[in-house]
């Protein structure tokens, strides 16, 4: 396909940079409500494209891959190419942090962070300059004029971005991506 053919193509570009971390944040299909093969198809052409990249990788799901596939299946499938199961976590770097959340969308809904999420995260949490990592925006953006979410701004964010704030207000530094 065109997408696995530009993914090819990128991924034979970024070989030739020394990363020490790729970080993937979701979306990497465009789910089909109506045939689930096909997107359990795009699915395994993204995995197995992905697995040829030299670098660890942190990988994110988004909400098209959870209403197109279901988070059981994705787990599933991401450990079966050798990538973790759990898409959410904190890696120490030293003098920093990486915290990567997480999220569900029950119902076809958009995504949010679970309480269990929220009470792993402010119990582990180590106050250092951090860099978090979501699928969604903790707070809604400037959506004027944008095609889909002008009118339904809330749309465009977690759900519960502003519990998620208030375990993250406690670091002095913090860069939420």
């Amino acid at each position: 396909s065109t997408v696995a053919q530009k993914m090819y193509e990128v991924g034979e570009n970024l070989s030739k940079v020394n990363f020490k971390r790729v970080l993937q944040l979701g979306d990497v299909i465009t789910e089909n409500p109506s045939d689930e093969n096909e997107n359990r198809e795009s699915l395994q052409v993204f995995l197995s494209l992905l697995q040829k990249f030299p670098w660890p990788i942190l990988n994110l799901l988004g909400n098209h891959e959870l209403w197109g596939l279901g988070k059981h299946y994705l787990s599933e499938q991401y450990q079966l190419h050798g990538f973790e199961k759990k898409f959410f976590g904190i890696e120490d770097f030293g003098h920093y942090q990486i915290v990567w959340i997480d999220i569900v969308c029950p119902d076809m809904q958009h995504g949010k962070v679970t309480d269990v999420q929220l009470k792993w995260l402010s119990k582990n949490l180590v106050n250092k300059p951090t860099i978090v990592l979501s699928h969604y925006p903790l707070f809604p953006p400037d959506t004027l004029g944008h095609y889909y979410f002008e009118t339904e701004t809330n749309k465009s964010a977690l759900q519960n971005g502003a519990e998620v704030w208030k375990v993250l207000r406690k670091l002095d530094h913090k860069v939420v991506i």
